[in-house]
Formats: structure tokens, sequence, C-alpha cells
């Protein structure tokens, strides 16, 4: 069996510790985003409160979210 290099140690702990707190970080993640989208297109008066508007193309009915819902 093939002994594994203390390098190859030294990479993988620099790799996790470069990328670990950007993934813990607060932000908007992609429900984030459809929210506000669809917040600020209730706003500009596109949709009703009980027929939410998201897009002409990627939803053009929106039922993923429904109002209110838990």
């Amino acid at each position: 069996m093939k002994s594994i290099k203390p390098q190859y140690f030294l990479f993988v702990a620099l790799f996790i510790g470069i990328l670990t707190p950007s993934l813990f970080t607060d932000g908007m993640f992609m429900d984030g985003t459809i929210y506000a989208v669809i917040s600020r297109n209730l706003a500009e008066g596109n949709g009703t409160f009980w027929n939410l508007y998201f897009s002409d193309t990627v939803f053009p009915v929106f039922s993923e979210h429904p109002p209110l819902a838990l």
C-alpha cells in the first residue's frame, strides 16, 4: 500500500481553510433572491397577493412558495 505524502495533507488543509469561511457567512441565497424579485414585482404592480408573479420565462405561474406559508 502506498503511503500518502504530507504535501497532500497540507494542500487539502489549505483548500478547506480557504473555502470554509465563505460557506458559513451571512448572505442572500437563492430563496432570498426569489423573494426579492417577487416583492419588487408586487411593488411595481405585477401580480397580486394571491397570484404571485416571478417572470414570463422561468415561472410563468409561480406556485412554489404560497403566500403566508410556514
